[in-house]
């Protein structure tokens, strides 16, 4: 099915989430690396009801919620060992803040020079 605006969209969407509601706005939250804010905007926009929303939502985001916290207190635990345990972390630490700052400076303003030249030299309106 070619969906050819919008509004196709948005119907196609209201007609999903009004059929399987609860079950899918659940199975979505809990898929890996899924845009949340796609699936609210989505539900957002469509007839479902309150309560078929808020359930899977908060049942969807807690696996993720404790996931995330899990890596986040093995990543510090990480962090906790590497810097005391090993003399070249900090070493490490600074040439990555070295590179970040060199893209950095590359980006904002090597670049956006660049550009702005390019666009003096083929006579268009400069931003």
């Amino acid at each position: 099915m070619i969906i050819y605006n919008l509004g196709d969209a948005v119907l196609i969407a209201d007609r999903w989430f009004t059929k399987y509601g609860f079950w899918a706005i659940l199975v979505l939250r809990l898929i890996p690396f899924m845009i949340t804010s796609a699936i609210t905007y989505g539900a957002g926009l469509t007839n479902i009801k309150f309560k078929s929303y808020i359930v899977p939502t908060v049942l969807g985001g807690l696996p993720r919620a404790f996931l995330l916290c899990y890596l986040g207190a093995q990543l510090l635990m990480y962090l906790n060992y590497a810097t005391f345990g090993n003399p070249y972390t900090w070493f490490f630490i600074i040439m990555a803040l070295i590179v970040v700052l060199i893209v950095a400076v590359y980006e904002f303003l090597i670049k956006r020079k660049y550009l702005k030249q390019q666009v003096k030299i083929n006579g268009e309106q400069a931003e």
